[in-house]
């Protein structure tokens, strides 16, 4: 096939680079002179500041990083993930976070941004879209390179955050745009598959739900499987399929995660934490917190 000369053949990693590189350049301009910008879309942020330099929470909400700088250590629950620079990641159910480290590319700043998914906005879309995303979900969590709608996107939420008097009806618009094309991408397939009423992933939510509202309490497996419709045995097979835990492995999880936050942040010694996120033995908490996080509570804690 021929073509007229001094025409150029597209080649869509030019696309791709040109959206990161836009992007990024937004990214800088608006964290110049600040650590962190709260976009008026629900949810969104843009930080500069890793995860080390802040308090960590003690569990992941449903949402989606993508790093625009730097790098990113992110382990949950017994995952552990490398975002390295335009690298994304999605994780459709709320997982407790063990490691949370952002890392600067030389002299360049860590900067990354982040969404916290509206899960009722997700279910609007996806109910509005013809059939369903055929194929069995491996995981909750999908992690991937930034396409550039994804980038372009991003950006004119960014943009608008900033403007003068916003206008709300397009900050819905940008919404409803990137939760259909996500919705529609491979790695959204869980987050597709979780607003789905009566799905492995939506019933796991369910579970897990449970387990957040009630993880300082004793977790009978059997009142789980009741709460989810579910025989013990399948909600194991299902909770640790997509999660890579049990539940009770998630729950200790959670307490520890929320533990470690506690000491942190709180003047609360280890003892009165151990208590507080629902262990009745102290020396059960030592041993666990040491198992997960390579130190007893106070040692680990002093050397952050």
């Amino acid at each position: 096939m021929s073509r007229a000369p001094g025409t150029r053949i597209s080649n869509p990693g030019d696309d791709v680079s040109a959206s990161r590189a836009r992007l990024r350049q937004v990214a800088q301009r608006l964290l110049s002179d600040r650590d962190k910008v709260d976009g008026v879309v629900s949810g969104l942020s843009l930080t500069k500041l890793p995860r080390s330099d802040m308090a960590n929470v003690p569990i992941r909400a449903s949402s989606i990083t993508v790093i625009i700088q730097g790098s990113r250590r992110l382990t949950l629950g017994t995952q552990s993930f490398l975002l390295e620079e335009f690298g994304f990641l999605i994780n459709a159910l709320p997982l407790p976070i063990v490691e949370d480290t952002g890392r600067a590319d030389g002299d360049a700043p860590y900067m990354a941004i982040e969404l916290a998914f509206d899960l009722a906005l997700a279910e609007r879309v996806r109910s509005g879209m013809p059939g369903r995303i055929a194929g069995l979900v491996s995981s909750s969590v999908a992690m991937t390179g930034t396409p550039s709608w994804m980038c372009d996107c991003f950006r004119r939420m960014l943009e608008i955050s900033v403007a003068d008097n916003p206008d709300g009806r397009l900050v819905d618009l940008l919404q409803q745009e990137f939760m259909l094309r996500l919705l529609a991408h491979p790695s959204g397939r869980a987050l597709h598959q979780l607003t789905l009423p009566g799905s492995h992933l939506a019933r796991v939510y369910r579970a897990v739900r449970y387990i957040i509202d009630r993880f300082r309490e004793p977790l009978v497996v059997a009142d789980l499987a009741t709460f989810c419709n579910w025989s013990p045995s399948s909600l194991h097979h299902q909770f640790r399929r997509l999660t890579t835990m049990t539940p009770l492995q998630y729950q200790q999880f959670l307490r520890l995660s929320q533990a470690r936050h506690l000491l942190l942040t709180t003047q609360m010694q280890a003892g009165e934490v151990a208590s507080h996120v629902g262990y009745s033995s102290a020396n059960q908490f030592n041993r666990e917190y040491r198992r997960l996080f390579g130190a007893p509570p106070i040692i680990s804690v002093s050397v952050l």
